[in-house]
């Protein structure tokens, strides 16, 4: 068999040759690696059934109530689908009215006792048919939440506002980007979009006050509720544009013992019984670390390959002696360790990517606009399991760290084609096909459209971590109408289970004084008990909280030093000895109250701000976000300055 190895290169267009070749190269080094492999290791997944896929998809976008009443037979109506979808976006709602319309037809067909056609797969429902007809400019809401909307303020006024336990806030329409918000009212966050334009690019702009928020910055619950409304974003773009990415899951052996081949799920929970903060494996962030210390100068890093014997061993060694902790990093060749990575990248048994999910990230070059294309990768990413989003994350942030170096002569197109074979060939199949596929313009399309994806993801890393600001309203909302349900069930007792009746009372009329004064009390539990209020103004950011806690600090230590140094220089021998009474009462040392310590400088840079409960999980605030209007948000979140933990400490 003439395999690559042994045929030139494509004569294609050579204007971007050199640059294909790196691709051409790196698809012939890793097919020397698959001489062992069995190319039937991955199974591929059996073609779905009629509406299998659409069922899937209402359950992963959080409508499993939909789907459970389709698997029990029941027709769905427009009115329970009107129910279920009157909280999302008009193109949301469409996306969703589209799978249940499939699912519907198909529950028809399904039903054997009738025998002659519905009269309504002939001539469609009326919603289809209104669906055909040009769109209203505005997502169906009821009178009196239509009433509301239209009391609107600008939340940085000095107007003073009403108070509500679940936050409020309303914001003027932008008519240049066609894009309404409507007010997060007590009792519900409602929230409706006017997309004119198809879109809602230009809301992040109404919301940057609140602060940019990325993805590592929510808790772990936040970005689970994240991935039903990516999955709904995503879609609605895909559906805009005809793509149809295929979800495939394959079934592999996995291992469960060593590193190469072993899910990095597994790697993650073996490294986390030793190491709790970790969230990417633990001989992932030593690899990375140590290309980044030694790797990131080298000339033709990445590009020049390292020696197979010497890999071979390496990736054995590996596997033998890191869980042990006796591998040493010392005299590895950083070429050597480039190899080693790019290896443990095509061995992972689920990929980087995830098998469900890379059809979809090959696909976005389908879409020509750069904006739509970023749009798409920051969903994508949102959907991947958090150690993979993690992982992928840390080497991006690498490959960025070495196409921006100029000693090491590595582009940004060389490291594109390097790593893509890398992240899309993934299984000895998928590499076969690639191979025995002897067209050049199928060649150059499937390195161009791959390492594309690649290089957008090295050019926006930051923008693509970033979630948008209206998903974040979305959660809101979710936890809004989770705590509704609670409060309609058993009272507002269930939410503040742990308080007595008056003092739940007491607690919503003390938020509600300290809203309407505009104050906060914020918690640094590794420095003191107490919390420390602070009267926010319309200027107020959470860096200027952070650092004001600082200066506070200082002074109550300044204060309490200065006193007591003002006590015994201010008092004679005679003064400074007790009195009989005070003798009789005198206190312990450890009795005093001593000052809180303060932060140091480096205490100081890694702080934060984090928003706690209220509507949201936890959130690490952005040092420019506008607490006076976060707090009219979010009342009832508790305000804790956190230290950023550092996981790199891990050798």
């Amino acid at each position: 068999m003439v395999t690559m190895a042994t045929a030139d290169p494509p004569a294609h267009n050579r204007s971007d040759s050199k640059d294909f070749e790196d691709f051409y190269r790196e698809v012939i080094d890793i097919e020397q690696g698959d001489e062992n492999q069995d190319e039937d290791e991955i199974e591929p997944s059996k073609t779905p059934d009629e509406g299998e896929v659409e069922l899937q998809w209402l359950v992963d976008t959080g409508l499993s109530e939909l789907a459970s009443k389709i698997e029990a037979g029941q027709e769905l109506g427009d009115e329970v689908v009107l129910s279920e979808t009157s909280s999302l976006t008009k193109s949301q709602a469409e996306a969703v009215r589209k799978r249940v319309a499939t699912l519907n037809a198909t529950l028809r067909k399904k039903q054997k006792q009738r025998e002659v056609t519905d009269i309504r797969d002939v001539f469609g429902t009326r919603k289809d048919q209104e669906s055909d007809a040009p769109s209203s400019p505005t997502h169906p809401i009821s009178r009196a939440s239509r009433k509301q909307s239209d009391k609107r303020f600008d939340i940085l006024s000095n107007r003073q506002s009403k108070y509500s336990m679940t936050g409020d806030l309303s914001i003027q329409p932008s008519s240049s980007r066609g894009v309404e918000i409507v007010s997060i009212q007590s009792k519900t966050v409602n929230r409706q979009i006017k997309e004119e334009s198809g879109n809602s690019d230009g809301a992040n702009s109404i919301f940057d006050f609140l602060g940019v928020t990325k993805v590592q910055d929510l808790k772990l619950c936040d970005q689970e509720k994240l991935h039903s409304i990516a999955l709904l974003e995503l879609t609605t773009l895909f559906d805009s544009h005809n793509i149809d990415p295929i979800r495939q899951k394959p079934r592999k052996r996995n291992k469960d013992s060593g590193i190469f081949g072993v899910p990095l799920q597994t790697l993650l929970i073996h490294d986390q019984k030793k190491y709790p903060d970790l969230k990417v494996p633990r001989f992932f962030l030593l690899l990375i670390q140590f290309l980044e210390r030694e790797g990131v100068q080298e000339e033709g890093i990445l590009r020049v390959p390292g020696s197979v014997n010497r890999i071979k061993q390496l990736c054995h060694d590996i596997n033998e002696q890191f869980n042990s902790d006796k591998f040493k990093w010392e005299d590895i060749r950083p070429n050597d360790a480039a190899g080693v990575l790019k290896q443990f990248l095509r061995d992972l048994p689920i990929p980087l990517l995830t098998f469900e999910h890379l059809d979809a990230f090959s696909k976005v070059e389908v879409l020509r606009d750069p904006d739509l294309q970023i749009r798409a990768l920051s969903y994508l990413i949102l959907l991947l399991p958090s150690v993979h989003r993690e992982t992928l994350h840390m080497l991006l942030c690498f490959l960025k760290k070495v196409a921006d170096r100029e000693d090491n002569k590595m582009t940004l197109n060389n490291v594109s084609m390097i790593i893509a074979p890398n992240l899309f060939l993934v299984s000895p199949r998928s590499r076969k096909k690639a191979k025995n596929n002897r067209s050049a313009e199928a060649e150059m399309m499937l390195a161009t459209s791959t390492a594309s994806v690649v290089r957008i993801f090295i050019q926006n890393l930051d923008r693509i971590w970033t979630v948008d600001s209206l998903m974040i309203q979305q959660i809101r909302q979710k936890y809004e109408a989770e705590n509704q349900k609670k409060v309609g069930k058993s009272g507002i007792k269930k939410i503040f289970w742990f308080r007595g009746s008056s003092d739940v009372k007491k607690h919503q009329k003390q938020n509600q004084i300290d809203f309407e004064q505009g104050l906060i009390k914020v918690q640094c539990p590794h420095l003191m008990n107490d919390p420390m209020p602070f009267e926010l103004q319309p200027q107020t950011t959470a860096a200027d909280i952070v650092r004001d806690f600082h200066l506070k600090t200082l002074d109550l230590n300044k204060a309490t030093v200065n006193g007591r140094q003002h006590r015994l220089e201010g008092n004679t021998e005679k003064d400074r000895k007790p009195s009989p009474k005070v003798q009789r009462h005198k206190t312990h040392k450890g009795d005093r109250k001593s000052p809180p310590p303060s932060l140091s400088v480096e205490q100081l840079e890694n702080s934060c701000l984090v928003e706690v409960g209220g509507n949201i999980g936890e959130r690490w605030l952005d040092g420019k976000t506008n607490m006076l209007a976060l707090l009219k948000v979010n009342p009832n979140a508790e305000w804790i300055i956190k230290l950023k933990k550092d996981d790199s400490d891990v050798s």
